[in-house]
């Protein structure tokens, strides 16, 4: 996905071009898609939201995003660690330290699965 591109290896000032990206996936994305896809699609809106500093709009994207995922048959989960990955790293900065630690301990559930 483009818009992933633009939010991974460019600089803040594309934000807008990922954004346009994204608008244009999810134009073409409905409800009966894949859960994959429809919270791929709400992760990058949440870093963009990140991007901009609006961490509560930032955690809300990425929580509807894992909700989503939970619909999947077959849960990707890269997706569902960069998600934990990112709520860790938002409530860490926040100063919620006990909301940190359950998502840390969500990512290692998922980690450990992956693993075996």
């Amino acid at each position: 996905n483009l818009a992933s591109l633009y939010i991974k290896y460019y600089p803040d000032s594309h934000k807008e071009k990922a954004r346009e990206y994204a608008l244009m996936a999810q134009k073409v994305t409905n409800i009966n898609d894949e859960p994959n896809h429809l919270s791929s699609i709400l992760v990058i809106f949440a870093e963009i939201a990140l991007k901009e500093n609006n961490k509560q709009e930032s955690k809300k994207l990425f929580l509807e995003a894992l909700e989503i995922l939970e619909k999947s048959m077959k849960k990707d989960t890269n997706i569902e660690l960069s998600i934990y990955d990112k709520l860790i790293k938002i409530e860490s900065e926040a100063g919620n330290y006990k909301e940190a630690l359950a998502y840390q301990k969500k990512y290692l559930e998922v980690f450990k699965y992956v693993q075996n």
